[in-house]
């Protein structure tokens, strides 16, 4: 993922969001089936990036990789869970207790763009980040079919970088 090309990525990042929202008339499951593929690709991109910009950042710089990987397999889990119940348009409501469920889900959400914007920022800037400061790069992570024009371009460059030396 680190060396594809802008244009590369956002046709990746089509496709995955193409396959969110595609929807067959008719078969409930196969339309179940598409969205989880194209949340999976979506979301792999975070990942994919979280992961080897992270391997690139010096030892004792500690960011918390481990909830990032959790937080990652609980979103597709429960996001997956959640399009097989609700495929055929039912809504869910969470209130008091379980609704705090609902709560670390947008926890893990926001922890799954803001990773990877944190560690490319630390790369780029070569010094521990707060995430005040990559706030701009966690908003193209928001919006990432127009962001990725942006941010690939950068990963690769600290992505080549860190590899020539």
């Amino acid at each position: 993922m680190s060396r594809l090309k802008s244009w590369q990525a956002f046709l990746y990042v089509i496709v995955a969001l193409f396959l969110i929202n595609f929807t067959i008339v008719g078969n409930n499951f196969a339309t179940a089936v598409l969205h989880v593929i194209g949340m999976l690709m979506y979301f792999s991109w975070y990942v994919l990036i979280g992961h080897e910009l992270y391997h690139l950042v010096p030892s004792k710089i500690g960011y918390s990789y481990n909830l990032f990987v959790v937080n990652y397999c609980l979103l597709v889990t429960l996001f997956g869970i959640l399009v097989f119940l609700f495929v055929d348009g039912g809504q869910i409501h969470l209130t008091g207790a379980p609704a705090l469920s609902g709560f670390y889900l947008l926890f893990a959400l926001i922890d799954l763009m803001l990773f990877p914007a944190r560690v490319l920022r630390t790369l780029e800037l070569r010094r521990t980040v707060p995430k005040r400061e990559c706030i701009g790069e966690f908003i193209m992570m928001l919006f990432l079919p127009i962001g990725i024009w942006f941010l690939q371009p950068r990963i690769n460059k600290v992505y080549s970088e860190h590899i020539d030396q």
